[in-house]
């Protein structure tokens, strides 16, 4: 229990669970940054800022996708 409410602690590891169970297919990861992007922002990716989507990028491929890969929640082929 303490290892899914760690998973799911963080904004952008729900969004991603949230898109994939939406989608119920494999995403790209920027498929996958843009709607979470999007998501937080609450509006079209092409009126966010592209250091935004830039660090939101850098985060999901970085920091919270291996996090649920590693639990196994996901399957990430980079």
């Amino acid at each position: 229990m303490d290892e899914t409410l760690r998973l799911i602690s963080h904004h952008r590891r729900r969004a991603i669970l949230d898109l994939l169970l939406i989608h119920d297919r494999p995403l790209t990861l920027t498929d996958l940054r843009n709607e979470v992007v999007e998501k937080e922002q609450d509006t079209e990716i092409t009126e966010i800022p592209s250091e935004q989507v830039k660090e939101a990028h850098i985060s999901l491929h970085h920091v919270h996708i291996p996090k649920l890969e590693e639990e196994g929640v996901v399957n990430y082929d980079s």
